[in-house]
């Protein structure tokens, strides 16, 4: 078995500032993340989410990762609106997303 290296509380305070600040935060990390950088299932479900947003210049806020994981029919996978809501609230600052992105 291959141990994965995971840091859970990293993932859901870049995923929440994501959702909290949205495009401007995107911008920083998106040279630095993609999908496979996130452990956990329901983590990689979400940024594809906000990737996709991102990719059509569209807004990236918690309504409208909501919608496109429900277009994607992963929002209960991605472990419902209620995680993400949960999520902005472990937002950070924008002069520490850089480095949490690269943990």
């Amino acid at each position: 078995m291959i141990n994965t290296p995971q840091a859970l509380d990293y993932e859901e305070k870049v995923l929440g500032t994501l959702l909290s600040y949205g495009i401007p935060t995107m911008d920083i990390v998106i040279d630095i993340l993609e999908e496979s950088c996130f452990y956990q299932l329901e983590h990689q479900y979400i940024f594809s989410a906000i990737f996709e947003l991102y990719a059509n210049s569209e807004p990236i806020d918690v309504l409208s990762v909501k919608r496109r994981l429900e277009k994607n029919k992963v929002l209960e996978k991605a472990g419902g609106a209620r995680n993400l809501m949960i999520l902005t609230s472990k937002s950070i600052s924008f002069t520490t997303l850089v480095y949490d992105s690269l943990i």
